[in-house]
């Protein structure tokens, strides 16, 4: 009896969290919805606004699939195990999970195994911006720019030469908006 009351339990947790990752979903597309509005209206540019709206969404969509992944894991708990729950639950997490992968690959607009150079590349830019010497991280950036030899690799080489010219003007205070564009 005790079992069954701790499975009951679980299971309404993991149903209270798959309603959780749900509400963010929901709640992230009505907040980034409000967010493009108020920036477009703003400044009257709608196309400038959109890769933003865009990015927002992503997030969203991305942390309340992550909750899905695991309302999914917890109430396998609960759930007899048989060769097809087994089989139905990998193949949904599987599915979430290269669905969360895909867009952080695209908010990030790099490969997650790129992100530490690019974050070394901001780094880089935003030390030498503090102390004037644009040049110099200009320089130190265009050395860190991967070839372009696939659709992905030249997404990363348009958003790297996006942040040469943004630090030859000096501003990198919207990289990550200017870089989710392609």
């Amino acid at each position: 009896m005790l079992t069954e009351q701790a499975h009951a339990l679980v299971d309404q947790f993991a149903k209270a969290l798959e309603l959780v990752g749900v509400a963010i979903i929901l709640g992230g597309i009505i907040l980034a919805t409000v967010r493009f509005l108020r920036d477009g209206s703003r400044t009257g540019d709608w196309r400038s606004a959109y890769p933003g709206y865009r990015s927002d969404i992503g997030r969203g969509i991305l942390l309340g699939l992550e909750l899905l992944v695991g309302a999914d894991i917890i109430s396998t708990i609960t759930a007899p195990l048989t060769f097809d729950s087994v089989g139905l639950l990998a193949a949904i997490v599987g599915i979430r999970t290269f669905l969360s992968f895909s867009l952080e690959t695209e908010i990030e607009g790099c490969w997650p195994w790129q992100r530490a150079a690019k974050d070394v590349g901001r780094s880089v830019i935003e030390s030498d911006r503090r102390a004037g010497n644009r040049a110099s991280a200009l320089g130190k950036l265009r050395k860190g720019c991967p070839p372009s030899l696939s659709t992905s690799a030249n997404r990363t080489r348009r958003t790297c030469l996006t942040l040469q010219r943004m630090s030859a003007f000096g501003g990198i205070a919207d990289m990550t908006r200017t870089s989710a564009i392609y």
